[in-house]
């Protein structure tokens, strides 16, 4: 029987040497950001966009690189790098009277020198049966200083209702943040 093949342990597969990585995670900067109410969908029709709102920090390593502007909405990048952008919305009192038939989704919608594209996209199929549905969204990101983004659900209302999304679960569950948005830069630019 022949025995397993010597490794190169000197300088292995993915490194610069046998000490440094070739790349870098920097994951002493994130802050994850959530709503301490839960936010009204007003809007009707397919689709019917909401932007969300965001109002308070988790205890963030790092509130400049990524600050929170415009009425809790819009998140201005003021440092350049490859960021992890992770997104979760639950919904609360949706029913068959409000919510079509339609699919909804969740994106990050990104403004960058006056020219605005959603960068990162989910969609599900109707959420009518579900009584407290959540979507989530995450991906990386090459983001520049000055560049704008805001988190949007577009939840193709039939009519406006009571239909909520959620904020904070009431005490003593506040750890369950239901609505948040969390990024960590992996890597500066």
């Amino acid at each position: 029987m022949e025995g397993i093949p010597a490794q190169n342990l000197i300088n292995p597969v993915g490194y610069a040497n046998s000490t440094t990585p070739s790349f870098v995670v920097n994951p002493q900067r994130y802050a994850s950001w959530y709503k301490s109410s839960s936010q009204s969908i007003t809007g009707t029709g397919a689709p019917a966009f909401t932007t969300i709102t965001f109002n308070t920090a988790t205890t963030p390593s790092d509130i400049a690189s990524i600050t929170l502007t415009g009425g809790g909405s819009t998140f201005t990048v003021n440092r350049a790098g490859t960021y992890f952008i992770s997104v979760q919305i639950t919904y609360a009192n949706l029913n068959t009277a409000t919510f079509s038939t339609d699919a909804m989704g969740l994106a990050v919608s990104l403004t960058r020198s006056g020219a605005n594209a959603s960068v990162l996209r989910v969609s599900y199929p109707s959420l009518q049966a579900i009584g407290g549905p959540s979507a989530s969204l995450s991906g990386y990101l090459e983001l520049k200083v000055g560049d704008v983004f805001s988190i949007v659900s577009n939840a193709y209302m039939s009519v406006a209702g009571s239909s909520l999304i959620s904020g904070v679960s009431p005490s003593p569950n506040d750890f369950d943040l239901n609505t948040f948005m969390s990024w960590t830069l992996i890597n500066s630019a």
